[in-house]
């Protein structure tokens, strides 16, 4: 069972809040999903970022300078390491923060609009990192 199967949104105009899951008014689901938006714009920001840090190489090739570099990009095995392991928690909180949206809007019945504004990100994030923006 995954974290957002037992998590459900309710957006009420007025009466007392379901049992269970989260309520909110409407004006509030609606301040927090553009305040959302405004952070998953930040991550993905971020997560540009990490991938270029991800994609820097060594300024020589000498044993010292070879092992810091593997020590932050990729170790000798493959495995992340230091700055993969950041752009992974960058990539975990960018799913949450999208789910997270995608339920509010739901709740609200904004998902067609939501549907297209995922499309924009992730076209977005996979252009940034291909380096066409």
């Amino acid at each position: 069972m995954g974290l957002w199967d037992t998590i459900s949104f309710t957006v009420m105009d007025s009466g007392p809040p379901p049992s269970g899951g989260f309520a909110l008014q409407r004006d509030e689901a609606t301040q927090l999903v553009e305040r959302l938006q405004d952070v998953r714009k930040q991550l993905t920001a971020m997560h540009y970022e990490a991938v270029t840090l991800c994609k820097i190489t060594p300024p020589s090739r000498d044993p010292g300078t070879m092992a810091y570099h593997q020590a932050l990009t990729v170790n000798a095995a493959g495995q992340p390491a230091a700055l993969s392991y950041g752009g992974g928690h960058i990539d975990l909180q960018l799913g949450y923060v999208t789910e997270l949206i995608n339920r509010l809007r739901t709740a609200l019945g904004m998902t067609e609009a939501s549907d297209e504004t995922q499309a924009g990100t992730v076209n977005e994030v996979g252009q940034k990192a291909e380096g066409r923006i």
